[in-house]
């Protein structure tokens, strides 16, 4: 790590092609799909498709955060378009996958933008996503005291 980033190196080995059936939730079902294929760190290429609904994290300004901003979730309550979708495949510090999905919905007059929060989007149609697997590093999300948030923190492996 240098003073101004942390970086790590891979390669890409691996992409999987993922259609969401209806009536599953966009995070937990690609949280399932990287765990059956083994890939515990990768991206988010693409996703596009649908759903009857969707919760969003924003950032809102907060003096008392360390970072000067806190999140804040705001309610989609009816059907829209994902317009647009990439994360990243992470793990976090008890083992666990985690889907870190930044999304733009659509519905017939706004668009909204933000960390898509898991179980709350439910596929109406379809949702369509391409998975990247990254070899030779670790994609971990923790908290970080800095910021105040959990956060990335990539390391190559030994």
């Amino acid at each position: 790590m240098n003073r101004t980033a942390a970086v790590a190196q891979g390669s890409t080995s691996r992409i999987l092609a993922v259609r969401i059936s209806p009536g599953k939730d966009v995070i937990e079902t690609l949280a399932e799909v990287c765990l059956d294929n083994r890939i515990t760190a990768g991206t988010v290429d693409v996703l596009i498709g649908g759903a009857n609904s969707a919760k969003l994290i924003v950032p809102i300004t907060d003096p008392t955060s360390p970072s000067g901003v806190a999140a804040k979730e705001i309610n989609v309550p009816h059907p829209v378009a994902f317009t647009a979708g990439q994360g990243m495949v992470c793990t976090r510090e008890n083992g666990e996958i985690e889907i870190h999905l930044h999304v733009t919905l659509a519905d017939d007059t706004r668009l909204y933008g933000g960390d898509l929060v898991k179980g709350s989007a439910i596929v109406t149609t379809t949702a369509d996503a391409i998975i990247s697997r990254v070899d030779g590093v670790t994609f971990l999300r923790k908290f970080d005291p800095e910021v105040g948030f959990v956060v990335f923190h990539p390391s190559t492996n030994p």
